[in-house]
């Protein structure tokens, strides 16, 4: 069996353009939770990919979760192996996962099992590899999984990888590379803490006490902003991804991005019109990566600069508010069929709540205007279960769909609706997670309203998944035995719900007090939970906080 596993990997290395194969003394199995499409179309794990392979003496190669098809060959006893060498995952000395989804827990240890690795840390001696974790899910809230993990790395990747693996690279005793890598900023090494519960079950603290400040980088244009790998094996097919910008000043109330990434920063233009020619050797198209990227001050200038070099530029999601003719008319020239716009709420009472100022009729001209410029598919995104919602903000969501549809005639207008999950470094962050009788009642709302319109394609996301997902975002370390149970029952959420001995609403429907201590407060983003918490109650009336300007605004406390 293992022949044909390592045919397919070496059949999937010759699709790819820009692998990178070494040999050094410490050797990195550099892990995405999830199968080779979905891994390899993340930049940020393709950047970390180069990052540690710059590094002299580290060798960096890639897993990731076998398909469905796969996995049930490795399930009959075969190990699970790197891509590049095909190398058993236990032979690496170190194992870092790349975490961007509390959804991809689970595969963490699925990994860890396929590989024959124990999955607590307290289980592994020193004959197994350091098991090291990063990534978005984590830099919210790492400790679900830090049972599993040795140390993980709190922040952006671009410094503290270098130092992180110069002390691991030393190979002294994995419990004296643990201390030295708990004096690195940015680095957590739950082993070194005990979390503390309240009677009522609410956390506490951890024993000793502490805080880990997070990493963060201010020159992102002395650091790589495009993709090593292109493939047409990818959700991108063989598109070459660009980083314009890191963070985002809108503020919504429900964005995690917009906080943990504070403050905003964006790529000079030089550096990535550089990427754009590196695309153009490639014979590529590129793809501009921004949570704000119509805030670009040189984004014109950079799409113009595509276009001269025969290149098509595809936009990420874009704010309907910041839509004019002049920017159409650069979307036109990128050759961008497809618009994605975020209003969230189908009210514009709500949409105030979360923090966007733009209305309804902003959204509806935007569409039109999309219309007259040549875009035919039109991508709308809402969530119901918003902190002070009605049932008429639900039936908003399908009044307006009905409105945009009206100015957009022909070519595809599709509604996707999912909950809210309230995430942790978020003014939501005390908000629970809507009931799923709720949500599907709310979804049926929408189903009516649209009833009979044609051209409008509704995408409602699964509920249930979306509350697991909550659970995981804002679960204390007891969590931790519920992805245990949930691997023995092959992946059933639903059976391991049955056979945990916690309540999990607990974590998920219970609003949280004002001054509940929570398992992520010990990170330091260097925003205030004091203005997070005024940012809550603030979504109810529906007031405006400024955009995050800098280096003027003094609001959060990152600046």
């Amino acid at each position: 069996m293992i022949w044909r596993l390592k045919e397919k990997a070496k059949d999937i290395l010759s699709n790819e353009t820009g692998t990178i194969f070494k040999e050094a003394s410490l050797r990195v199995a550099l892990v995405y939770p999830n199968t080779y499409e979905i891994g390899t179309s993340n930049l940020g794990f393709q950047l970390i990919y180069r990052i540690l392979n710059s590094i002299t003496n580290i060798s960096a190669e890639r897993v990731y979760l076998p398909d469905s098809e796969d996995i049930k060959l490795y399930e009959l006893g075969e190990d699970l192996f790197s891509l590049e060498s095909q190398r058993q995952i236990g032979e690496f000395d170190v194992i870092a996962f790349s975490i961007p989804f509390e959804g991809d827990y689970i595969n963490v240890l699925k990994i860890l099992e396929l590989s024959k690795i124990p999955f607590r840390s307290l289980d592994r001696g020193e004959d197994y590899p350091l098991v090291i974790a990063g990534g978005m899910a984590t830099l919210l809230n790492p400790e679900p999984l830090a049972p599993f993990i040795d140390a993980f790395i709190i922040g952006e990747g671009e410094y503290i990888t270098r130092e992180v693996f110069e002390i691991v690279a030393r190979r002294e005793p994995k419990c004296k590379t643990l201390e030295r890598l708990s004096e690195v900023q940015g680095v957590y090494i739950p082993s070194f803490f005990k979390p503390i519960y309240n009677q009522d079950g609410t956390f506490a603290g951890h024993l000793p006490s502490l805080r880990v400040q997070k990493r963060f980088v201010d020159d992102l244009h002395l650091h790589p902003a495009g993709s090593t790998i292109l493939t047409k094996n990818t959700t991108f097919s063989d598109m070459y991804l660009i980083e314009v910008s890191r963070g985002c000043g809108g503020a919504c109330r429900f964005c995690a991005e917009g906080f943990v990434y504070r403050y905003p920063r964006h790529r000079d233009k030089d550096s990535i019109i550089a990427e754009i020619k590196k695309a153009k050797e490639m014979g590529r198209r590129v793809g501009l990566i921004s949570p704000m990227l119509l805030d670009h001050p040189d984004l014109k200038e950079i799409i113009a600069e595509a276009k001269k070099e025969g290149i098509q530029a595809s936009l990420s999601s874009l704010r309907a508010d910041a839509l004019d003719e002049d920017m159409l008319e650069t979307i036109r020239m990128s050759g961008q069929k497809t618009l994605t716009i975020a209003p969230e709420a189908g009210s514009d009472f709500l949409r105030r709540s979360v923090n966007k100022h733009f209305t309804n009729e902003d959204i509806t001209r935007s569409a039109e205007l999309s219309y007259k410029f040549g875009i035919t598919n039109l991508k709308l995104y809402f969530m119901v279960g918003l902190p002070g919602e009605t049932d008429e903000d639900v039936k908003a969501i399908g009044e307006l769909g009905k409105a945009i549809r009206g100015v957009f005639p022909r070519g595809k207008v599709t509604i996707g609706v999912n909950p809210l999950v309230p995430k942790p470094w978020t003014p939501f962050q005390w908000a629970p997670f809507p009931k799923l009788k709720d949500v599907e009642r709310k979804y049926q709302i929408i189903k009516d309203e649209v009833k009979g319109a044609s051209g409008i394609k509704l995408s409602l996301s699964s509920p249930r998944l979306f509350y697991i997902q909550a659970l995981l975002s804002r679960g204390s370390r007891r969590v931790s035995r519920f992805l245990e149970l949930a691997l023995e029952e092959k992946g059933s959420y639903t059976k391991a719900l049955r056979k945990w001995e916690s309540n999990p609403d607990f974590y998920t429907y219970r609003e949280r007090r004002a001054d509940e201590t929570f398992p992520w407060d010990f990170i330091d983003h260097g925003i205030s939970k004091r203005f997070l918490r005024k940012e809550y109650d603030k979504s109810f009336e529906g007031r405006k906080t400024p955009e995050c300007v800098v280096p003027i605004c003094k609001l959060c406390g990152v600046c």
